[in-house]
């Protein structure tokens, strides 16, 4: 009988563990962000041309993120459209995401007033809550010739605290599990006594 109890104890311990630790959680947001200056064209090596250094300032919304600031320095290739750059997000509470991310503009129609371009950002490093996130994300970014950009996001994210197990929080799932074994015990230990 004893064997008895001592599985189920290790059989909650084990369904109780943090079954999140380390997964990746899908994340959808969008970004605008305001009209922005270009500097002066310098040579780029990793261009291959002429560049021009673009600091970039909005705001948006992502799930498992919440509402953030972002602020984005960007280096722009003018021979082919691309770019690549570093964007920091600045969530309410100071925490910050930040990103290293590459983008290309799309071609454009000879009547279109806009650009399209896609990026490719990977997580580089966090603060707070997203220290020691990973994940990376994709977006397409509408670019009107006059007026506010907007960008939509979506990817992957390290579920928020899966790297600091001391501030992990049971989910809801393994809640109820250690429930439902203490209500075992507490049934066999009431069936035992009687």
């Amino acid at each position: 009988m004893n064997r008895c109890i001592v599985s189920a104890v290790a059989l909650c311990a084990v369904f109780v563990s943090d079954v999140s630790a380390g997964k990746f959680v899908p994340f959808k947001g969008a970004l605008t962000f305001d009209p922005f200056d270009v500097g002066v064209p310098f040579p780029d090596d990793r261009c291959g041309g002429p560049a021009i250094a673009i600091d970039v300032t909005g705001e948006g919304t992502a799930t498992h993120v919440g509402r953030f600031a972002a602020d984005v320095d960007v280096t722009y290739c003018l021979a082919d459209g691309s770019s690549y750059g570093t964007a920091t997000w600045i969530v309410a509470n100071g925490d910050t995401l930040t990103f290293n991310f590459t983008g290309q503009d799309q071609p454009r129609g000879p009547e279109d007033d806009f650009t399209v371009a896609t990026y490719e950002s990977i997580i580089e490093k966090g603060t707070g809550r997203f220290e020691g996130a990973s994940g990376s994300l994709s977006a397409v970014q509408f670019r009107p010739d006059v007026g506010v950009a907007v960008e939509d996001i979506s990817g992957v994210i390290s579920s928020v605290g899966s790297t600091r197990s001391a501030h992990a929080v049971p989910e809801p799932t393994s809640m109820s599990l250690l429930l439902w074994c203490l209500c075992g015990f507490a049934t066999y230990a009431a069936r035992r006594t009687s």
